[in-house]
């Protein structure tokens, strides 16, 4: 009866997942491993803050002008 279950649960968690894999198929058409990555990581982000995410995504590369960035030296010690 225990297998049985089992084959029952594995079969539906299937049919939960083919929304979510139609859905990765159709936005990941070029780096399906970068689409996922990156949906881990900002799920994780959001499930740390507590849902109270920082403006931006924290890139400093989206806005150099704001002074986050500092010059490189050339010659570190």
């Amino acid at each position: 009866i225990s297998s049985g279950m089992y084959v029952v649960n594995a079969i539906d968690k299937r049919a939960d997942n083919l929304a979510t894999e139609k859905v990765v198929s159709e936005a990941a058409s070029v780096d399906r491993y970068e689409f996922i990555k990156n949906a881990y990581f900002q799920r994780r982000n959001f499930l740390v803050n507590d849902g109270n995410l920082p403006e931006g995504d924290g890139d400093p590369l989206d806005n150099p002008d704001d002074g986050s960035l500092a010059p490189l030296d050339p010659y570190p010690r």
